[in-house]
């Protein structure tokens, strides 16, 4: 060490070694400083990839289908055949265990039901002159009556494909009850049209009398012909059973079942323009297949415990009477 040296004026003045010892102690002192934040900067990435991969976690978490796979369990075949089975024989036996609720609805659909059976010819002349007089309705009608045939299953193969191939719970459960209740339906309007032999509006003969309206089957009668099978109509009847179930099945999206019933009405409106089938023939088949399809959709629920949640809801679909001025009135109400 170098002695320090006095000036005149009694301060301590530093030598050079004094001073460049106090340099190299401070720059010693800021590399410390310095590779301490290196360190602290170099920690932070860790911090980070954990706060990014938080909100990754939550998000797949909170998008995993399960509610929905199990509210619509998908029907194997066992099940299929053992709901359609089950679904014959509630219908069978319907008239021996109805409620008192039941009755009203058949007493209104029954008196519904003769009042448009008195009204036939009537309704049959008037829609007949839309026929005659617009050639939109002449054209377009025989296409929109092909939706409760040919076009209702193609419209029931979409939707089968597209359930089973984006695995669609829904969409496959909606495809299998709708061919179940096509096929319920089915079987009960054909037994319906050989019982009664009605005669279709396009092949009366007024000059034949009463009797030919519900002609009586003779022993050389050919077991199916197609001028006595009216009542009920197998378009309408179903349009309605496809649309029921649709309807049911989508309740959840308000614009589905206002699609379906308007389609399967337009159903039955045609086969009156068309002159195919008399006003009640197309009530009656509308409310064979409303009840068939919903029949179906609420054994299904019945089968799997699933809870209805519309079930304290009022039927979209009821049959009324009113006393209005010493009159009867009957009465049809849908509800969208």
């Amino acid at each position: 060490m170098f002695p320090a040296s006095q000036s005149e004026s009694g301060k301590w003045n530093l030598t050079a070694n004094d001073r460049l010892l106090r340099w190299s102690r401070t720059a010693a002192l800021l590399l410390l400083l310095f590779q301490f934040s290196s360190a602290s900067a170099q920690e932070e990435p860790d911090t980070t990839i954990v706060i990014h991969e938080l909100p990754e976690q939550v998000i797949t978490l909170h998008e995993t289908p399960t509610v929905e796979k199990k509210a619509y369990p998908t029907l194997s075949f066992s099940n299929y055949r053992h709901l359609l089975k089950d679904n014959f024989k509630r219908q069978i036996t319907f008239p021996f265990r109805t409620t008192r609720k039941d009755r009203d609805i058949l007493l209104g659909l029954g008196l519904t039901a003769t009042v448009a059976f008195l009204t036939d010819k009537e309704t049959n002349r008037q829609l007949g002159d839309l026929r005659r007089h617009s050639s939109f309705v002449r054209v377009n009608s025989p296409i929109i009556g092909k939706l409760g045939a040919s076009y209702s299953f193609v419209v029931l193969g979409l939707t089968g494909a597209y359930g089973f191939i984006f695995k669609d719970p829904k969409a496959q459960t909606t495809f299998l009850l709708a061919t179940q209740a096509a096929l319920s339906t089915g079987v009960w309007t054909h037994t319906f049209k050989f019982i009664t032999s009605r005669t279709r509006p396009n092949a009366y003969n007024r000059f034949e009398g009463p009797g030919y309206f519900f002609k009586p089957r003779k022993s050389d009668d050919i077991f199916w012909n197609n001028e006595f099978n009216s009542f009920p109509s197998g378009h309408t009847s179903n349009a309605f059973a496809i649309a029921t179930v649709f309807a049911k099945m989508y309740r959840d999206v308000p614009a589905i079942p206002i699609i379906a019933y308007s389609a399967a009405s337009l159903v039955g409106v045609t086969r009156i323009i068309d002159n195919r089938h008399w006003g009640s023939d197309v009530l009656m088949g509308a409310a064979l297949g409303y009840f068939c399809g919903s029949q179906v959709v609420n054994n299904y629920w019945r089968m799997f415990g699933l809870k209805n949640k519309n079930n304290n809801q009022e039927p979209p679909l009821s049959f009324n009477v009113n006393y209005l001025n010493n009159q009867t009135v009957l009465g049809l109400t849908y509800k969208f």
